[in-house]
């Protein structure tokens, strides 16, 4: 999953003319922020092309227990060799696909236009992807040998002790689980209960911004930001690029490589213990 080019699925030129989209400049198709999903970027008169109109996520194979709803429901149809699921109509922008590799897509309306329920753009762009990902071998990124995005990041935080040298540590063991399919973001996991005390993901950002209250921090003699607000604190720590995704960005769109952390702490002791997992990312690298 931390290979798979969900850009590489789609055809911006199907989709123009699938959009029947004529106005200004030529709809685009850019690699997101959490690398493994892809925007897509339709240009508006007067507007500036900062702003993805719709933007596709991996997300996970339902579980046996899900599946039956996935399946069963009226909004659910079979298409381009997997399962196209349409948002309940209280949240129709919202479209679901599951192809028959075992993972899924997630394509969300940033844009949506008023009134429209019928997703058909949004079902557009999920069969081509259901379409395009039942077909041969899937498009991926050659990543650079142990370049940050290509790492299981849970893996990571758990070989180099997060939990505990942000001392989280209790009787009852909270495991560290991947919260997305690649395992590029991570959390804890409380027995009963949804909530963690803390995060850590790899992925795209604009850049390391200090405005708002954030300071500038070198953690394992890599440029940092911190920010405390209230009880959280967000560290967030840059790595270098990969030439592999000198080609999928769009203009304007986040490309700078980082670790982020966030963790119910204050943010001295955020930074003291992301040193470690910096230390732990850089030895494979």
């Amino acid at each position: 999953m931390r290979t798979v080019d969900a850009c590489g699925l789609i055809s911006a030129y199907a989709l123009q003319r699938v959009f029947f989209h004529d106005g200004p400049g030529d709809l685009q198709v850019g690699i997101a922020a959490d690398v493994s999903g892809c925007e897509i970027f339709v240009p508006e008169a007067g507007v500036e092309l900062s702003t993805p109109t719709y933007r596709i996520s991996l997300t996970d194979w339902p579980t046996a227990e899900q599946w039956p709803e996935v399946t069963g429901g009226e909004r659910t149809s079979r298409e381009g060799g997997g399962w196209l699921v349409v948002g309940p109509p209280s949240d129709a922008q919202e479209v679901f696909g599951y192809t028959a590799r075992g993972f899924g897509y997630r394509v969300l309306a940033l844009k949506p236009a008023p009134g429209d329920l019928d997703v058909r753009r949004e079902r557009a762009i999920m069969s081509m992807l259901l379409q395009e990902a039942s077909r041969g071998s899937l498009p991926t990124i050659p990543w650079t040998g142990g370049n940050l995005l290509s790492r299981d990041i849970c893996a990571a935080a758990k070989t180099a002790g997060l939990a505990q040298t942000l001392g989280l540590t209790d009787p009852k063991s909270r495991p560290v689980v991947a919260a997305s399919p690649d395992a590029r973001a991570c959390a804890e996991k409380a027995t009963g209960s949804n909530d963690s005390r803390f995060q850590v993901s790899a992925g795209l950002v604009g850049g390391l911004d200090t405005g708002g209250g954030a300071e500038a921090e070198t953690i394992a003699g890599h440029a940092a930001v911190q920010k405390q607000d209230g009880p959280i604190c967000r560290v967030t720590i840059e790595f270098p690029g990969d030439q592999a995704l000198e080609t999928r960005f769009t203009e304007g769109g986040a490309r700078t490589t980082a670790l982020t952390v966030i963790a119910q702490r204050p943010c001295a002791e955020v930074v003291a213990a992301a040193g470690p997992l910096v230390e732990e990312l850089d030895r494979a690298a």
